[in-house]
């Protein structure tokens, strides 16, 4: 037997002018007993994709590659965003240029047990994107417990996908 307890928290505002905005999301995750196969709670490598993570329980931390698993979850991101231009004029292949922003981030995980019980990084994101999806091209530097990552390059795919 095992059970999942999850909040979700999002919250985003403008900051002096509509231009400027700051978002925050937060999650926390415990499991109750042993998970079945396949299912993990933590911080996942994969965070060049900003997707539902509802199967496995994992959120990622931009510029840490490594799997953290965990048997509860604390995690944050935050973001400054600027908005440089609504419509360019431009496409990247098929993909026109809109809402073209610059964006500053803080992630930050603390995970329940284990050495590697806090997670964080820092950098900036230059994206584009329609209210269903975002591309971007970012910098991340990490630190894991105390102990610094390789700056990191990275293309970013989001997907948002409403709640029902």
């Amino acid at each position: 037997d095992f059970g999942i307890s999850k909040v979700n928290l999002t919250t985003a505002t403008n900051i002096f002018y509509e231009s400027l905005g700051f978002k925050t999301r937060f999650t926390a995750i415990n499991k109750h007993g042993t998970l079945p196969a396949l299912k993990t709670i933590g911080i996942d490598r994969f965070y060049e994709f900003d997707f539902p993570r509802d199967f496995k329980y994992t959120r990622p931390i931009r510029g840490v590659r490594k799997d953290l698993d965990s048997n509860q979850l604390y995690w944050t991101s935050s973001e400054l965003t600027y908005l440089i231009s609504e419509n360019t004029g431009f496409s990247l292949l098929f993909l026109p240029i809109h809402n073209l922003t610059l964006k500053g981030f803080f992630d930050y995980a603390l995970l329940g047990e284990g050495k590697d019980n806090q997670v964080y990084s820092f950098g900036g994101e230059l994206s584009f994107g329609q209210s269903l999806y975002r591309a971007g091209l970012g910098i991340a530097k990490g630190n894991i417990s105390g102990v610094n990552t390789n700056r990191a390059y990275y293309i970013r795919l989001s997907l948002f996908i409403p709640d029902l």
